[in-house]
């Protein structure tokens, strides 16, 4: 008896005939979240358990498969934050009044008064340096704009990323303005 063809994503394929009338996967179905349940439930395959750690932030630290047990994946961008660590490693001695506590955990602390002129000049060029992205973000904005000020209706979209934008520009401006005050701070009482 010769087997049907059926036709599929325009190629001929051979109709298998099922050995078993067992209830075929759904297309909506994930086939390895089944397979895996079902180890799991005849013990084939050790539940995983996760530290506390992970299980709070799940979204932020990446994690991956290695050897059926997760680990945080190795990256340059991923910085492990230990208290005990950073306290000893802050060693801010004097920390501007008016710049709170937690800001100081992004700044390195600076050895002597030199190197902290050297990181309030470096963070100066960097304030300098968003002042002319903020304004040429401002000559973009302008652009979009009618002659009588309104945003013309097909520029609505990219005048909304405009503005975004600029947001993360003022963000990282007002960054390097305190990262500047700080390390100021630390020289005017380094020379006292």
């Amino acid at each position: 008896m010769k087997s049907k063809r059926i036709r599929s994503f325009g190629r001929l394929q051979k109709e298998v005939p099922s050995v078993s009338k067992k209830k075929s996967p759904q297309p909506n179905e994930l086939c390895y979240v089944q397979c895996q349940e079902k180890s799991l439930k005849k013990g084939l395959i050790p539940p995983i358990k996760q530290p506390f750690s992970q299980t709070l932030m799940q979204s932020v630290t990446p994690t991956r498969m290695v050897n059926s047990s997760q680990m945080e994946s190795r990256s340059y961008k991923n910085i492990q934050y230990v208290p005990a660590e950073s306290m000893e490693t802050d060693q801010w001695t004097w920390k501007h009044p008016s710049i709170q506590d937690t800001f100081f955990q992004k700044l390195e602390a600076p050895t002597n008064a030199e190197e902290a002129a050297i990181k309030m000049n470096c963070h100066t060029h960097a304030v300098k340096d968003f002042d002319l992205q903020i304004e040429m973000n401002e000559l973009e904005m302008n652009m979009l704009r009618d002659g009588s000020g309104d945003v013309l209706p097909y520029n609505e979209g990219r005048m909304d990323d405009l503005e975004q934008k600029k947001l993360k520009l003022l963000l990282g401006k007002r960054f390097h303005q305190n990262a500047t005050n700080a390390y100021w701070y630390y020289l005017e009482r380094a020379s006292k």
